[in-house]
């Protein structure tokens, strides 16, 4: 049992604090039954090895010890060791400037993956918080080799139909949604099944948690196919979010509503929000639930149209820097428009600009939005500048 852990020389690594001479102690002192003795190891892995979100060669070196751990039975804490070491395997985008940063940042998303077949084993785990982050792990990241996207695919569908505990069954079709995304082409196939599968949840009055994860999941899955019953129905969960959802679909349905929508054909994603944003801004959401600022929601949906249409799906126009305070820094990753350069703009991106224009309640709380995609924070000047080409 972590019979390998000594032959690292970890005085000689480094994590946030310095020398990494603690680690393996660390490691050991999670093979145990004290909680107390876990909760304060956790703590320091977590803060050592990633701190404020940062990677070292101390963390790279620890991982595949982490998932030595998952293998030993009387380790208490799996899903705590899951649920890092997914932490750990998300990668950022690359850029020149970062690039001694990023390289861990890749090197340790690389270690997470080796862990594939324990994750898939911990899947008929007979504790459900087991089985809940090893469905995490595997769908949501590392960034698996594509040649094990069926397989994977496959273990957690083999567990869908004999799962019992809520959240685990949610997990399990939010990962479909999220595999979908990652490997279409290698599971053509084994999409069309299961989206048969979950569409059978979508109106499930028995239980809407259920209901509510295959409808942000669809999307995913059917992309262009999607029904406008969908389509109309996440518009509603942007307007009015359901009291209650699953913590593994891990954050508001409001906001995982506008994500599901992105991957829905960009016309109809347009008209459908737009139509969103004219309904909060007569009243009508306010009238339905009181307890919701429509300013807010108006203002989650203008976000989510300026995203969509000058970040993720409009023209990339050249790079410009970003003003930081007194400093100037140019990120290659995350392109702006040219302050009130309204020329380049394409007439879908200038359909949106003039409709958010128009909603009195984005106004109330927008702050510096449109400053964030490199217009002015100005009302009138941004209908003088539509106005005047």
């Amino acid at each position: 049992m972590l019979e390998k852990l000594d032959n690292i020389n970890w005085a000689e690594l480094k994590h946030a604090y310095g020398s990494a001479y603690q680690v393996p102690t660390w490691i050991r002192n999670l093979v145990t039954y004290d909680s107390k003795i876990i909760e304060d190891t956790l703590f320091k892995l977590k803060n050592h090895l990633h701190h404020q979100g940062t990677i070292y060669e101390a963390t790279v070196a620890t991982i595949p010890f982490l998932i030595e751990l998952l293998t030993i039975e009387n380790v208490e804490c799996k899903p705590s060791i899951l649920s890092f070491l997914r932490e750990l395997s998300y990668r950022y985008y690359s850029n020149a400037a970062f690039d001694s940063i990023w390289s861990w940042n890749s090197l340790a998303s690389q270690e997470v993956s080796k862990g594939r077949e324990i994750y898939m084993k911990l899947l008929n785990h007979s504790d459900h918080k087991v089985r809940l982050h090893a469905v995490l792990i595997l769908s949501n990241a590392p960034r698996f080799d594509n040649v094990y996207a069926k397989e994977i695919f496959d273990a957690m569908k083999n567990t869908f139909a004999e799962e019992t505990k809520e959240i685990v069954k949610a997990a399990l079709i939010t990962g479909f949604g999220n595999l979908a995304v990652g490997y279409r082409s290698q599971l053509i196939d084994q999409l069309v099944d299961i989206t048969q599968v979950i569409k059978r949840f979508q109106n499930n009055e028995a239980n809407h948690n259920l209901s509510l994860v295959a409808l942000l999941a669809l999307p995913k899955l059917m992309l262009d196919q999607i029904s406008q019953e969908t389509i109309d129905a996440l518009v509603s969960i942007v307007l009015v979010p359901p009291m209650r959802y699953v913590p593994a679909a891990f954050g508001s349905p409001d906001l995982l509503a506008v994500k599901s929508l992105y991957y829905i054909d960009e016309e109809r994603r347009l008209e459908a929000m737009q139509a969103a944003m004219s309904r909060i801004d007569d009243g009508l959401m306010q009238s339905a639930m009181p307890r919701i600022d429509d300013g807010f929601r108006a203002l989650l949906i203008a976000s989510a149209l300026l995203d969509w249409t000058f970040l993720n799906r409009g023209p990339i126009l050249p790079n410009y820097d970003i003003d930081i305070g007194k400093d100037t820094k140019s990120y290659k990753y995350f392109v702006l428009i040219k302050k009130n350069d309204i020329n380049h703009l394409t007439e879908l991106q200038r359909r949106v600009v003039k409709a958010i224009i128009e909603v009195d309640s984005v106004w109330i709380h927008q702050h510096n939005l449109f400053e964030t995609y490199g217009f002015t924070a100005s009302r009138d000047e941004l209908r003088h500048l539509l106005n005047s080409d």
